[in-house]
């Protein structure tokens, strides 16, 4: 590997990093970070945000990460940080009470937990439609995360740049949810 280059991406621009965190390989990370120099801030898909993509078998914390030199700060297109992207999470409807129908399940509300407790600053901030990760939570109605963010203190009362709090925020998705699944309903029986 002398010589090679450690930030060399291919067709889906994943980098040697990338894939050594996906596959669990602690030893290969850290000799790509220390020894190779390999990028760990790259864009939007830098490997912090591929770690804590919810992989159930994954290995690594974001603990981990940021000991070995990941900046959790580090924000996608949208302004979302690496706490912004995991409590988003569009498959999960809010309506299940157990752990085994959220999707990444106790791992990921670990993953969160972990998160927010290395870098606590991360609960106020905000993408650039100025919604806060509890906010992102209420959208998806995501009732796991949203407990565990308020058990860190987010801010209840921060607004996003439409004005709006998390409670309004999950009021208002609520809503539209039922009235999608309204919606729903009403054109299976017109089909009926």
């Amino acid at each position: 590997m002398i010589g090679a280059n450690p930030n060399v991406t291919d067709d889906l621009g994943k980098t040697p990093l990338h894939y050594a965190i996906r596959n669990s390989h602690l030893a290969i990370v850290k000799f790509l970070v220390s020894e190779t120099g390999a990028d760990t801030k790259r864009d939007a898909e830098d490997p912090f945000f591929h770690a804590v993509n919810f992989h159930a078998d994954s290995f690594f914390t974001p603990s981990m990460l940021i000991d070995l030199g990941f900046c959790p700060w580090e924000t996608d297109a949208e302004g979302n940080t690496a706490l912004h992207f995991c409590v988003k999470n569009e498959t999960y409807t809010g309506l299940q009470d157990d752990h085994a129908n959220f999707p990444g399940g106790e791992r990921r509300l670990q993953l969160i937990d972990n998160l927010i407790r290395r870098a606590p600053g991360l609960l106020e901030a905000k993408n650039h439609k100025g919604r806060t990760p509890l906010q992102l939570t209420c959208t998806w109605q995501n009732r796991f995360v949203e407990r565990l963010v308020q058990h860190h203190d987010a801010n209840l009362s921060t607004v996003d740049k439409f004005a709006r709090t998390p409670d309004t925020v999950w009021e208002i998705d609520k809503h539209m949810n039922d009235i999608g699944h309204f919606e729903q309903v009403r054109g299976l029986a017109e089909t009926c």
